[in-house]
């Protein structure tokens, strides 16, 4: 019997967990638990790259340990945490790519073969590559999570009209 009120990824993570560690609260919560430990470890990389400093980061990773709704939704076994754990991934690998400075341009270098200008540029974008992956796997869990990436769609368009840097397809004449 399934259910079908929401799209299946974090219910089949869950399945996993309690294919391996039995139809019990240990199966059930364990992924939950796991998300919200990603999640800290994520905050404080985040930390890192928005402050420069342990400081900041420190006190990133600390605050959302000590959060008291993300306490209550890593010992519980709802999608809630999936979500939250994607988006913040998503965001995380947004802000590399629009904060690191950008690569060379793949115009300069030598064309190679296929496999070669294929691992390029997927070398070059895999930030936005990573982002976009992380929250389709958030939209994937709940469509709740569109709220999250609705909020990244709207700087995406704010960031590519101040900045054409990051508008590689701009250069495009169709």
């Amino acid at each position: 019997d399934r259910n079908y009120i929401h799209p299946p990824l974090a219910k089949e993570i869950m399945a996993v967990f309690i294919k391996f560690y039995g139809d019990n609260s240990v199966g059930w919560r364990l992924g939950s638990l796991i998300m919200g430990m990603i999640m800290i470890v994520f905050m404080y990389l985040f930390g890192i790259a928005m402050f420069k400093n342990r400081f900041g980061a420190i006190l990133c990773a600390g605050l959302l340990t000590i959060e008291f709704l993300h306490i209550t939704q890593c010992r519980i076994a709802t999608l809630d945490i999936y979500i939250a754990a994607f988006i913040l991934l998503g965001y995380y690998f947004a802000y590399l790519y629009f904060e690191l400075p950008p690569k060379k341009d793949l115009d300069d270098e030598k064309p190679g073969n296929l496999a070669q200008n294929i691992f390029r540029w997927f070398h070059a974008n895999k930030y936005v590559i990573l982002s976009g992956i992380f929250f389709g796997m958030a939209l994937s869990v709940k469509l709740s999570a569109l709220g999250g990436v609705g909020g990244i769609f709207l700087y995406v368009i704010y960031r590519f009209r101040k900045d054409e840097k990051h508008f590689p397809w701009k250069k495009l004449e169709i």
